[in-house]
């Protein structure tokens, strides 16, 4: 039998179980909105942490490649002119010799100046504190290709000073060096000497049917090849290569906690303006 105190009652407990799973979950969900921006809070601390630490590392990478990079165009243009065209360097007198050499050591000098101003420009980067792991990112692509494209126009312009000094035969490199740079930036192995390249090109003096080719040597900087067979500067490369992993992970979940808190607001939203029918 149904009585109109019951079904009073019922409806009181209907509207109290009601209140019962709205108000909590306001009250649940604002406080995991709060949490989750406390939770980006610390994960921007973290990443600002990492790009100081990034700078650092950076700046002892940069010193450190700096002199490498400058023995091992020494190392690589003395191969050249002893173990290879012995012959073009005995040709040279004593002052033509001694002028190659001079002009060798002011290349290194050069490159290991460029390396160095790439390190300035990251130490006055330090007082504008990169703002996200996006801008950190950037930053460090910009900063590796500022190195290889300094490597490779350091290594065109020695190919250049031992082509007028005549002991490069005066075969076009250009092309050369651009196919060894492409190759490089796709991970494929480009020398087989440390810091020489060597390509086989057509012969101008074969006849029509039958073309000989002629091996071309030229000296290709190459930033793995440098790491490779530097110590110090790979410990430092190995050491950058650890931090892009801790950027890659921080990044992941900074991604996945804006994602959960731009979902939280939304459903707060919903809820804020939802209305039950009658």
């Amino acid at each position: 039998m149904n009585y109109p105190g019951k079904r009073f009652v019922g409806a009181e407990l209907a509207l109290s179980i009601h209140q019962m799973w709205t108000i909590p979950s306001e009250i649940c969900m604002a406080a995991g909105i709060e949490q989750l921006e406390q939770d980006l809070q610390v994960l921007a601390k973290a990443g600002a942490a990492i790009a100081a630490k990034a700078l650092a590392l950076y700046r002892d990478y940069l010193q450190a490649l700096g002199r490498s990079v400058r023995q091992q165009l020494i190392q690589a243009s003395y191969h050249v002119c002893i173990q290879i065209y012995p012959e073009n360097f005995l040709q040279l007198s004593l002052s033509q010799r001694q002028q190659l050499q001079q002009d060798l050591q002011q290349l290194g000098k050069q490159v290991q100046s460029t390396l160095e101003l790439a390190r300035q420009h990251l130490e006055s980067a330090e007082s504008e504190p990169l703002a996200t792991l996006e801008e950190l990112v950037e930053a460090q692509e910009h900063l590796e290709k500022e190195i290889v494209d300094a490597l490779h126009h350091t290594s065109r312009q020695v190919n250049q000073l031992l082509q007028t000094a005549n002991i490069l035969p005066a075969t076009p490199l250009d092309i050369i060096l651009e196919v060894a740079a492409k190759a490089e930036a796709a991970g494929r192995p480009v020398t087989r000497s440390p810091n020489l390249l060597t390509a086989m090109v057509d012969s101008e003096n074969g006849d029509e049917e039958e073309i000989p080719e002629t091996a071309v040597i030229a000296v290709y900087l190459q930033l793995g090849e440098i790491e490779f067979t530097d110590p110090l500067v790979m410990m430092h490369r190995n050491q950058l290569r650890d931090l892009g992993q801790q950027i890659s992970r921080l990044q992941q979940q900074t991604e996945q906690k804006q994602r959960e808190k731009l979902i939280a607001e939304a459903g707060a939203a919903w809820r804020s303006t939802w209305q039950d029918e009658p």
